[in-house]
């Protein structure tokens, strides 16, 4: 699920969350902004995914739609989920121009 408030995290649905780490998988909070926006008031669509690595700086991330987003910044974010509380990585990405290709 995608949101689109600034002022909350997108949900976590812990069945996936679960699969995910049983695989190895980290979760990954995903930000995407539009072109020159990062920051902006506009605020991102967020979503989580789930993966083995994180991307680093520089790297593209292609969305489901086929739009492409670059990884500006990554950090980390801490997250409560009951008593626990925990540390994700977070990956803000801009949206590149789409002539500029994958």
């Amino acid at each position: 699920m995608i949101s689109f408030d600034p002022e909350q995290m997108p949900p976590l649905d812990e069945e996936a969350r679960a699969a995910a780490q049983r695989a190895g998988m980290l979760p990954l909070l995903v930000e995407c902004y539009e072109q020159g926006d990062i920051g902006g008031t506009d605020g991102a669509g967020k979503f989580w995914a789930f993966g083995s690595f994180v991307l680093r700086r520089g790297e593209l991330l292609v969305l489901q739609n086929n739009s492409v987003y670059e990884v500006s910044q990554i950090g980390h974010r801490v997250v409560k989920r009951g008593n626990l509380i925990t540390m994700v990585t977070t990956l803000v990405t801009e949206r590149r121009p789409s002539d500029e290709g994958e």
